[in-house]
């Protein structure tokens, strides 16, 4: 009980690293150069659930950052599995 409840908590962690979100707000900035209508980039920002509208334009529309914590996340949830399916395997051979 005590192995398979260490999973439990790892998957847990690993659920809780899949739920980072965004904090800021890309809208407005248009394709690095920002955009010509006339939208209030923090109101719409707190609409969206966002805490501000990115302050730079270029960081916004070319940071990887979301993507990496994002896939850095899912290649520890495969770790955790992985795991699992190995100790299911030493469990199960006579």
């Amino acid at each position: 009980g005590h192995a398979l409840l260490a999973y439990v908590e790892m998957l847990e962690q690993d659920r809780r690293g899949l739920e980072a979100v965004p904090r800021e707000c890309p809208l407005g900035a248009g394709a690095g150069a920002g955009t010509t209508f006339p939208i209030d980039r923090a109101r719409t920002a707190k609409a969206l659930g966002f805490e501000a509208p990115s302050p730079n334009s270029l960081e916004a529309v070319s940071s990887r950052r979301d993507a990496t914590v994002f896939v850095a996340a899912l290649a520890l949830l495969a770790t955790t599995l992985s795991r699992l399916g190995a100790d299911i395997v030493l469990w199960t051979t006579p």
